[in-house]
Parts: structure tokens; sequence; C-alpha cells
């Protein structure tokens, strides 16, 4: 995730720093590449969370101990 930080930076850079005509066409290409990976993060991250939630019902399910102790 320090990628992430790393490419915002860097657009938020070339955005304030507009120089000439090239980096005016630079820099929608950077925020694009930026924004793809911020949303390939946020997938990333949401398919963990349903994946270990997934893991802990069924150990939850597995566990009569653990059903009487989480359940209700």
């Amino acid at each position: 995730m320090c990628l992430d930080g790393v490419l915002l930076v860097v657009t938020a850079t070339s955005g304030i720093t507009l120089g000439g005509p090239e980096s005016i066409l630079r820099l929608p290409a950077i925020g694009m590449l930026t924004a793809f990976f911020t949303c390939f993060l946020h997938v990333l991250v949401l398919f963990y969370f349903i994946g270990t939630g997934k893991d802990i019902r069924e150990a939850v399910e597995v566990a009569p101990e653990l059903q009487r102790k989480l359940v209700p």
C-alpha cells in the first residue's frame, strides 16, 4: 500500500507543478494509473474481508463452544 501513497504524491506533485504541454499530457495518464491502482487495492481488501469472514463463520459453525459464546 506504500506504492499507492507514492502514486498519490506523484500525481499531486505533477498537478501542482504543471509546466509545459508534455506535463499537461502526462498528468491524465498518471492520474488514471493512480485511480485504477487505488480501486484495485480497495477491491483486494474487500475480498480479503469477505474471505476471512467466511472462514470465521465456518470455524464458529464447527465448534459448539464458540457457537454458545458468540452466536447469541
